[in-house]
């Protein structure tokens, strides 16, 4: 036997003829590797442990996760998303569909290529919003097909499968078709929540590069203005200088000013009407308060007065807090309508009037508002309207409350309608329909968030009187 480990074997004719032949066999063991229902299962006591902890798994997976992954409130923010989406793309959807129509209705061919695009490009457009559509609805659907049926029943099996590991041969056949259950569970849950991140991000992109081409444009602009602004100071000191007042005049001026001192003091320390409103006697005030609370009285039980009286002394009259100042008041016999509540970051919160009905006659309802950030504006709508947003900076968009999305809940946050930076704020909301705007396309926007265009000079001075 050589030193290599081989074994030789020497036929002894062969020898005696002078040829020598050399016969090697080599043999090879391979030891296999145990896997983990091997090593688990070496051990009773852990393999008894780990069946039970995957019966608890599949238990809570039913009983506990599925409940909560298959309501609606846990998906708040994905289906704000997909709802803002969907806002878009029927947007974009029926101009397409319009413009299409309007081409088609020209004399003569010339257009029809055209519409025949946008008609082809609307009909791509509602495949999308289909899908939009179904992402909304498939979310609970298959979270709760997922934590209730797939990942319990995939559990299941792997408790069996270490149930009769050694025993039956179907041992690694219920593993494997565990482990494919278990992996189709979790691609269908995590599908919709993917997509939608997906898309977040894209256009969180797409919203960067165009508040940068805003920002230099915005920056231009005001440059030219301070160079406007200049040489207009200029001219007028030169021409402060080449005249002079006589005492008379500054006699009047320092009249004329003493005046409007006086006349502003006195209308600071009486009242004034801040609203009015013609309504009859069988319906409901509600008052909202800065203390993001809202009290409720039936017209019909406050007290008759007189023209001449200064009327109820509202505070006193509903118990309201020390310190507590009503915003505004709405007037409702059937709850319709909306309340809309801007806050200086840019959101809005659209809130259905029938939110603060009570099958009780409850005087006070706490969490009226969200009180996570400052309020800019309390509006109450009837109906659907347009309404003129102006900012800080001297930007204004119109936008449709069609396109905001309603709350239920009355202390939501709300989502974003307008994109603000730091240090700017909501200056005004009006409905849109009290402005005489020369171009109102100009400031009308299809999605949101949206930055708003920078109001022109022929619309500036409708702003100032307006809002």
């Amino acid at each position: 036997m050589p030193d290599n480990g081989s074994i030789q074997k020497r036929d002894a004719h062969e020898v005696a003829h002078g040829r020598s032949v050399q016969i090697a066999e080599h043999t090879t063991v391979t030891e296999l590797q145990p896997s983990l229902s091997d090593v688990v299962c070496t051990n009773k006591k852990l393999q008894i442990g780990f069946i039970v902890a995957l019966v608890v798994l599949a238990l809570l997976s039913g009983f506990v996760a599925r409940p909560h992954f298959a309501d609606t409130k846990t998906w708040d923010s994905t289906i704000e998303v997909i709802d803002q989406k969907k806002g878009n793309v029927l947007a974009l959807t029926t101009s397409c569909v319009a413009l299409s129509a309007g081409i088609t209705a020209l004399p003569g061919d010339t257009g029809t290529p055209v519409a025949e695009q946008l008609a082809q490009l609307s009909g791509n457009l509602g495949i999308v919003l289909a899908v939009l559509y179904l992402e909304k609805y498939l979310l609970t659907i298959l979270w709760s097909v997922g934590l209730g049926i797939l990942i319990p029943f995939a559990l299941v099996l792997f408790a069996v499968s270490l149930g009769i590991h050694g025993r039956w041969s179907t041992s690694t056949v219920l593993r494997r078709a565990a482990t494919r259950v278990l992996v189709v569970a979790v691609i269908g849950m995590a599908l919709v929540p993917v997509s939608v991140w997906v898309s977040q991000k894209v256009d969180e992109t797409y919203r960067v590069s165009i508040e940068q081409a805003e920002q230099k444009a915005a920056d231009a602009a005001d440059t030219t203005d301070k160079s406007v602004e200049t040489s207009s100071k200029s001219n007028k000191k030169k021409s402060e200088t080449t005249e002079s007042k006589n005492v008379l005049e500054q006699l009047t001026d320092g009249a004329s000013s003493l005046v409007t001192s006086v006349t502003s003091g006195a209308k600071q320390m009486t009242d004034e009407i801040v609203q009015q409103v013609e309504t009859r006697n069988n319906v409901e005030a509600l008052f909202f308060t800065d203390k993001q609370q809202v009290y409720k009285v039936r017209l019909a039980e406050l007290e008759d007065g007189k023209v001449a009286q200064m009327g109820i002394f509202v505070p006193g009259r509903l118990g309201m807090d020390e310190g507590e100042n009503i915003l505004a008041m709405v007037i409702t016999g059937d709850y319709s309508g909306f309340v809309l509540f801007f806050f200086a970051s840019g959101k809005c919160a659209k809130i259905p009037l029938s939110s603060y009905a009570t099958k009780q006659n409850r005087r006070k309802l706490l969490k009226a508002y969200c009180d996570k950030e400052p309020l800019a504006k309390l509006l109450y709508l009837p109906e659907e309207t347009e309404l003129a947003i102006r900012t800080s900076t001297s930007r204004m968009l119109l936008v449709g409350t069609a396109q905001i999305a309603a709350k239920a809940t009355r202390d939501s946050q709300g989502v974003a309608v307008v994109t603000l930076k730091k240090n700017q704020t909501i200056a005004s909301v009006v409905p849109a329909d009290t402005l005489e705007l020369a171009n109102p396309h100009r400031y009308r926007v299809r999605s949101l968030p949206a930055t708003g265009a920078l109001i022109r000079a022929e619309d500036e001075g409708e702003q100032m009187s307006l809002l």
